[in-house]
C-alpha cells in the first residue's frame, strides 16, 4: 500500500520517454510540501598545527649564513655585532632598530624578520628532506 503523501512515480509528458519524475511529498490535501531544508555549515578545515621551538643557531647553518653573509657561522656573526646570544634569541618576538640596522648591513635582508622567515624555509625543506646542507 502506498503511504498517501508521496505521489507515485510518473511519467510526465514534459520529459524523455523513458525518464521518471520523482514525486514530491504532499500533504493530505494534495498540497507539495516544502523540502527546503537548511544545515547548518560545517566549520573550514582547520590545519593541524603544532609549535616547534627552533633555535636560531639552528636556522642560521653555516650555509646559510655564508650565502646570504659574509660570516663562516652564527657565533662570528654574534662577534661582529654588540649582541649576546641570549639577547638574539630575545629578539626573534621583537625587533631591535641597532640588530635591524646590523642584519641590514650584513645581509641582503630588509629585516631581521625577513632573515628568520628565509631560514626557517630552509629548515622546513631540510626537515623534508628536500634541502641537504649544514
Amino acid at each position: 500500500m502506498e503511504h498517501s503523501c508521496l505521489r507515485q512515480l510518473t511519467q510526465s509528458p514534459h520529459t524523455a520517454p523513458n525518464a521518471l519524475e520523482i514525486p514530491m511529498p504532499v500533504t493530505q490535501d494534495n498540497n507539495v510540501l516544502n523540502l527546503h531544508v537548511t544545515r547548518p555549515r560545517p566549520e573550514p578545515a582547520r590545519f593541524a598545527t603544532r609549535s616547534i621551538y627552533v633555535s636560531v643557531d639552528d636556522l642560521l647553518t653555516s650555509r646559510f649564513l655564508l650565502r646570504h653573509t659574509c660570516f663562516a657561522d652564527f657565533e662570528a656573526l654574534l662577534s661582529a655585532s654588540e649582541f649576546r646570544p641570549d639577547q638574539v634569541a630575545a629578539l626573534e618576538k621583537t625587533t631591535d632598530p641597532v640588530w635591524e640596522a646590523f642584519i641590514q648591513r650584513i645581509s641582503r635582508f630588509g629585516t631581521w624578520g625577513a632573515m628568520l622567515k628565509d631560514a626557517r624555509g630552509e629548515w622546513i625543506l631540510r626537515r623534508l628532506g628536500l634541502c641537504f646542507d649544514g
